[in-house]
């Protein structure tokens, strides 16, 4: 079953649904999807999140977004793979913790064209405090998982609090010249600072990747589904497709309301996805079977070639 294609109409049109309602009826229509996977075995969960990792590159490129944006971005792979296949004029990738950006900052070296900025996204500039997990021998660990909220489950003894710089998606793009942008956003439950600081530079958004929660992992001030969801409503970005990574944290891509409806590369990249085209178990079985008979009829041909070749050996033989 596709999801619904139908882009949400607007709010302002006489009798139109209530954004909760659109939201709810989008929120139905992309769990339909978990029927591809069986999501009781991990890899399956896994290639959910990597089919939608590549739904968001395929839009992004029918888009032809001109700036890709990476929060939270750790090594920063997805923003050299948008470099390298996307071509934007410009790509940024932020990551606050001093220890990931050490780890990482030569990989991101200025010969990759990715701008990897050792910075916080916020909902104002300045400095903000941020909770490294620490890893087991006791040290700030540099695995990606720093937050500007603190796990609810965390003792603490199990973080240690650094200070670091911190700007806004809005003041840091202020004067750059952009027509589209992509959005992958993954701040491990800070989405709340994170959007709030980016209301201009969302307006310009084309597509949006978003790590969400139905739990509050980081406590009161955490932004679940619903709330993320309904922020990115407001700013024209109608969620299309979601992945099953876990049960209650996932990713969701988001597109821009009226390019939804009138790209037509966009309606079917979205259609291939909710179909399976991005390698669910009935296109590989399908691809297999294809070259399984592939080779049972270069098998036969062989058979068949061999029994005439056989067949005029036994008629050129002499008579007794």
């Amino acid at each position: 079953m596709a999801v619904n294609e139908t882009a949400p109409p607007t709010a302002t049109a006489p009798g139109a649904p209530h954004k909760e309602e659109i939201l709810v009826d989008r929120d139905f229509a992309m769990l339909v999807t978990a029927c591809r996977y069986n999501l009781t075995d991990r890899a399956e969960a896994q290639r959910s999140a990597h089919d939608l990792v590549e739904l968001f590159f395929t839009l992004a490129k029918i888009l032809q977004v001109d700036l890709f944006i990476e929060a939270g971005a750790k090594e920063a792979d997805s923003s050299r793979r948008a470099r390298r296949t996307l071509k934007p004029e410009r790509v940024v990738a932020f990551e606050a913790n001093p220890f990931t950006y050490k780890r990482f900052a030569r990989v991101n070296a200025d010969a990759t064209g990715v701008e990897y900025e050792h910075l916080a996204l916020s909902d104002e500039p300045g400095t903000v405090t941020l909770n490294v997990r620490r890893a087991a021998d006791g040290r700030p660990s540099a695995d990606g998982q720093a937050s500007l909220l603190t796990r609810a489950s965390d003792q603490s003894t199990d973080f240690v609090e650094i200070t670091v710089d911190a700007t806004t998606l809005d003041l840091y793009f202020g004067d750059q010249d952009f027509e589209r942008a992509a959005l992958w956003i993954d701040v491990e439950g800070a989405a709340r600072p994170v959007l709030n600081g980016g209301r201009v530079t969302l307006e310009k958004a084309a597509v949006v990747i978003v790590e969400v929660e139905d739990r509050r992992f980081w406590g009161e001030d955490q932004w679940l589904r619903p709330e993320v969801l309904s922020y990115l409503y407001d700013r024209g970005l109608v969620p299309v497709a979601r992945d099953f990574q876990s049960r209650y944290q996932y990713n969701i891509v988001l597109v821009r309301s009226n390019l939804f409806e009138t790209v037509d590369q966009v309606r079917w990249a979205v259609t291939l996805f909710s179909s399976g085209a991005y390698g669910n178990h009935s296109l590989r079985n399908s691809v297999q079977n294809q070259k399984k008979n592939r080779r049972i009829r270069g098998l036969w041909r062989r058979k068949e070639v061999l029994k005439r070749v056989t067949r005029k050996i036994r008629g050129c033989r002499p008579s007794a």
